[in-house]
């Protein structure tokens, strides 16, 4: 185990611009973390130029802090970021896609809650900034819209307490966790090129499990940048998407919800195409009835 307290495990697609500037951001602005915290460079997409562009940038310019970069193979798939849990060295580690920033202080206020022990091993998220900084979203509310399952919305405590307080859903894109709490998630079942199944159980699996659900931290913002100008994206697929969903409410063991995950995208595959697919993944998961 590493003497420093917090991986920055960081999840990128073809995307130097947002590895660079996350990483430069943290040195800027929070330089009394930095003998605390290692990069961990989690690539999906390697052999681009932005991916050497990214291998250069480690090499030449990043000298006063610890890290790592790890190459995946081209798995267009966002279940590859909790490799960065599994590789992390340090007690806590905090997941986040390339196009992230965070503000000032908040990761020595997140690091200050897990010395604390204020986690009790739950998943822990913080406040995303709006683009207008007119206000911060805190979380998914789980209810369809249209073929996404997750509504974001924010819970007014964001603005009234320090104190963190429990959430139904994190939103798409941070998430930290005590390494030694994380509750492994399958990656064999999940589709490539599908929207956020993954992050449902994630996100639930604490209130299955435990009884609690994920916690938002206040001083834990961050703000992400919605759109991409350059290098590829990860594509989404309807089937795969409803593949991924299948997958989760099965892990799950939510049967309501895949009556009415078939219901939101009657529209969109048949009966017969959606049925095969529940069916495979109920196979790869080894789901008994």
């Amino acid at each position: 185990m590493s003497t420093r307290k917090l991986t920055i495990g960081i999840y990128t697609h073809d995307d130097y611009d947002g590895v660079r500037y996350l990483i430069d951001s943290i040195r800027l602005n929070d330089p009394d973390i930095l003998s605390d915290i290692e990069f961990s460079i989690i690539d999906n997409c390697p052999g681009t130029p932005n991916s050497e562009a990214i291998i250069e940038y480690l090499k030449t310019a990043v000298k006063n802090v610890a890290f790592s970069y790890n190459a995946f193979g081209r798995y267009s798939n966002h279940i590859w970021r909790f490799e960065a849990v599994e590789l992390a060295k340090t007690p806590y580690v905090v997941v986040v896609e390339s196009k992230l920033q965070f503000a000032p202080g908040a990761l020595k206020a997140l690091i200050n809650f897990f010395d604390a022990g204020l986690d009790n091993g739950l998943i822990i998220t913080g406040p995303r900034i709006k683009d207008d900084f007119s206000g911060v979203l805190t979380h998914f509310r789980y209810a369809w819209d249209g073929q996404f399952y997750g509504i974001a919305e924010k819970d007014e405590r964001a603005d009234t307490q320090t104190e963190a307080f429990e959430i139904e859903g994190l939103l798409p894109g941070l998430f930290a966790v005590r390494k030694d709490s994380f509750f492994k998630i399958p990656k064999g079942p999940f589709a490539g090129n599908g929207i956020y199944g993954e992050d449902v159980v994630l996100s639930l699996t604490n209130f299955v499990v435990k009884n609690k659900r994920a916690l938002c931290l206040p001083a834990l913002k961050w703000s992400c940048r919605m759109v991409k100008t350059s290098g590829s994206a990860i594509p989404d697929s309807v089937l795969n998407r409803f593949h991924n969903y299948s997958t989760a409410f099965l892990l799950l063991d939510a049967k309501d919800k895949l009556t009415e995950l078939k219901s939101q995208f009657a529209n969109s595959i048949s009966e017969e195409r959606m049925s095969e697919i529940i069916s495979k993944c109920k196979l790869s998961l080894n789901f008994k009835e």
